[in-house]
């Protein structure tokens, strides 16, 4: 079996992006398609990591979110701490997305490939696939990462109706989320997202520290956390991109601001050196900046638990699968694909409002790390997905 992988070209097709999920996703999926014996071409960026010959570059580099810098300050450590390095804007459509399609659809003709897969729905909404409806006749699944709700999705149901034939295919990454779609097109198939489980560290013994990683933008809820912070007594340790700057100001003044830490490489002397110094700030909360891989797995492991207050229907939060995998129960709303990835009680616990969020720290100990991690392994890996996926693949043959 051939099959074509593509998304935007907002980011490269990485393992180590410190965000941008869906790119991780598909890097994940060809590693694992790849070693099924599936033969995977990843359409991607040339800055994406290699990926044993399946890369086919289609821009130089990718768009990447634009970073503005704007106010150094001397911060702690003697370091400079410079918050608007992490400030993220988001970009729109443009020629290079056009160009990327354009490539893509090509190398899918010229491949002879088997299944086209386009994750965000970004190809059928593209020039390219319009101007080359007809000569591609294999099947192509679109694998929808967005709420329905959010980020005018409700704008593009009108063009897939349009485009329904009998070789396309929707999948979406949660039940929750398919139910909002199945109110504008028909949903095909439900596959969650899965993550490399052998990249997290098991960590039994946790110190006395609430974490939250995600972008900083009100639908995520970091405010909640800080409140949560102040009110159990217990460290806030924050973490991520800052989307909204006005947001962040709204609760910048109750933490202890300190990018730099992102910026510090896990070595040897990581905790001693990094990580209980953070920790031994006067303030309820601390901010440390976007985290790579290697930074995630040890903020994730020692954290008392993980806080996900959000705010909007997310449809899927790889971040609660990175912090059971770790063993770190984690406590979220009730909101989105939540209930779907949590098991209340077992892994962590799913609550409907900040006094609830509060009260679950105080039953946090009565949650097995190793249960939370086996949890992930048996149905989140990327192994589980790439099966999955398998399977919708050969479905999507026999039906054509």
């Amino acid at each position: 079996m051939k099959v074509l992988l593509t998304t935007s070209v907002d980011f490269p097709v990485s393992h180590t992006l410190k965000h941008a999920g869906t790119h991780r996703v598909v890097y994940a999926l060809a590693k694992e398609l790849r070693q099924m014996g599936v033969t995977v071409t990843v359409c991607c960026s040339g800055d994406s990591d290699e990926m044993g010959g399946a890369r086919h570059a289609t821009v130089a580099r990718a768009l990447h979110s634009q970073r503005y810098v704007t106010n150094v300050q001397t911060g702690p450590f003697g370091r400079e701490s410079d918050v608007s390095s992490e400030i993220i804007l988001e970009g729109s459509y443009t020629d290079q997305d056009e160009q990327h399609f354009n490539i893509t659809v090509e190398c899918a003709i010229a491949q002879g490939v088997d299944i086209l897969h386009d994750h965000g729905g970004g190809l059928l909404l593209s020039d390219a696939f319009r101007h080359n409806v007809k000569r591609l006749s294999m099947p192509i699944l679109t694998t929808l990462h967005g709420a329905v709700t959010a980020d005018d999705h409700v704008q593009e149901c009108a063009t897939y109706d349009e485009l329904r034939a009998n070789n396309i295919y929707f999948s979406c990454v949660g039940e929750h989320q398919a139910q909002l779609w199945r109110q504008h097109i028909d949903i095909d198939a439900v596959i969650h997202n899965g993550i490399f489980v052998e990249d997290y560290c098991l960590r039994s013994r946790k110190k006395g520290y609430l974490f939250s990683l995600g972008r900083i933008m009100r639908r995520k809820g970091q405010d909640v956390a800080v409140e949560v912070a102040e009110r159990t007594g217990l460290k806030l340790v924050l973490a991520g991109p800052i989307m909204d700057p006005a947001y962040f100001d709204r609760f910048r003044r109750r933490l202890r601001v300190m990018p730099h830490i992102g910026r510090m490489p896990v070595t040897p002397c990581y905790l001693p050196e990094v990580v209980e110094p953070v920790l031994a700030t006067p303030e309820p909360g601390v901010y440390i900046g976007q985290l790579d891989d290697a930074q995630k797995d040890v903020w994730f492991g020692h954290a008392y638990c993980f806080l996900m207050p959000i705010r909007w229907d997310e449809p899927f939060g790889l971040v609660l699968l990175e912090a059971m995998a770790c063993g770190t129960p984690v406590i979220a709303f009730n909101r989105g694909g939540v209930s779907e990835v949590i098991v209340d009680g077992q892994t962590g616990f799913i609550v409907d409002s900040p006094d609830e969020m509060v009260e679950a720290v105080g039953k946090v100990n009565q949650i097995d790390p190793a249960a939370c991690r086996r949890h992930v392994e048996q149905h989140f890996s990327s192994q589980v997905m790439g099966l999955k996926y398998l399977e919708l693949y050969e479905q999507m043959l026999e039906a054509a």
